[in-house]
This record gives structure tokens, sequence and C-alpha cells, in this order.
């Protein structure tokens, strides 16, 4: 392949891994939401749980019952929305990490290209600095 083929590929391969990319970004900030979510939640429990210790009018009402029941529903409603969004995300990752090794692969090929054509020149500015001086040697 040609560096003059590489430069005009190398703009759409960044630009697609930055697609991907951006979509997979989406994915990463409901993920954290979602793990936000439940640490609140978790956090809620926690603190319900510590003033259970005590009977009061929420043990005696049965009202600690059914917070715990709402707690675990949005629990498991929260887990099933996580699990879903990182199983889209594995599959997001895929096209990323694609995207990226066509991207690097094609970067690494320039900059091989790039070095190979500065040793050829440079190896012909020697050349050509050098031939006055070679011509005037005498031939066996």
């Amino acid at each position: 392949m040609t560096r003059d083929r590489l430069g005009r590929i190398l703009p759409v391969a960044r630009a697609k891994y930055e697609a991907e990319f951006a979509s997979i970004r989406a994915l990463l900030q409901a993920e954290a939401h979602c793990r936000g979510q439940l640490a609140r939640l978790e956090a809620m429990a926690q603190e319900a749980r510590d003033h259970a210790r005590t009977p009061g009018p929420m043990q005696l009402l049965g009202a600690d019952v059914l917070f715990e029941q709402n707690i675990e529903r949005n629990r498991s409603r929260l887990n099933s929305d996580l699990a879903r969004i990182l199983a889209r995300k594995e599959t997001a990752m895929v096209k990323v990490r694609r995207a990226f090794g066509r991207k690097r692969a094609i970067e690494i090929t320039q900059e091989r290209l790039e070095a190979e054509a500065a040793r050829e020149r440079a190896q012909r500015q020697r050349d050509a600095a050098l031939a006055p001086w070679l011509d005037t040697l005498p031939h066996d």
C-alpha cells in the first residue's frame, strides 16, 4: 500500500474509531448511572437495617417489610438494566477494538513507510554528495 493511499485511508479510520468510541461513551455513562443508583439503593437499605435494630413505628405498621420489598424490586430492576447495558457495551467494545486496531495498523504502516522513505532520501543525498569524489578516484 502506498503512502498516498494510507494518507487518504487514515482519516477515515480515525473517524470510524471516533464514531465507535462515541457510541460506547453513552453506554459508559448509562453504566455509571446504574451503578450509582445501585450504590445509593444499598446505602438506603443499610441505613434502614441500622434503624430496624430498635423496634419503632415502622416495624409495628409493617412498613419495614414493604420498604425491603421495594428495595429488592428496585435492586432487581437496576441489576437487570445493568446486565442489559453491560451486554450492549461488550458488543460495542468489539467494534471499538476492531476500529482501533485498524486505525493503529494504518498509523504504524504509515510511520514505517515514512521512515523507509526518509532513509532512502538520506541515502540518495549521501550518494549525490559523494558522487563527485567517487568519480575522481582512479579505477583499476
